[in-house]
């Protein structure tokens, strides 16, 4: 077991710790292009799957079908773009209009993926 998750991005990371696991964590992340996306953590998801397969398919497969994916997203949209910075208030003028617009974004991510 790891003490740590080590990010996707580090320029150092192991094989080791590409079978064993990784963060596609962003800072600030949303579903709001305003926000770091949730689009760009797909995509190093992505990159990650081409990593794997370059170390071996049977470990690729024995890796992702163990993992654990967590999601959390969106409470930096609220936070940032509506309360802090009022950016979508001039677009979105109730939070119930907000929190559509990004379970729209949401929905369109996931059936993207």
């Amino acid at each position: 077991m790891k003490d740590i998750v080590p990010p996707f991005l580090d320029p150092n990371l192991s094989e080791e710790e590409l079978v064993t696991g990784v963060s596609f964590a962003l800072g600030q992340s949303g579903l709001d292009e305003l926000s770091a996306s949730l689009e760009q953590q797909i995509e190093y998801f992505r990159s990650y799957t081409i990593k794997l397969k370059q170390i071996g398919e049977d470990q690729t497969m024995h890796t992702l079908q163990d993992a654990l994916v967590l999601i959390s997203v969106g409470s930096n949209d609220f936070v940032l773009n509506f309360h802090d910075f009022h950016t979508r208030r001039v677009t979105f003028i109730t939070i119930d209009a907000y929190q559509d617009y990004l379970l729209d974004k949401f929905e369109v991510i996931i059936k993207v993926c």
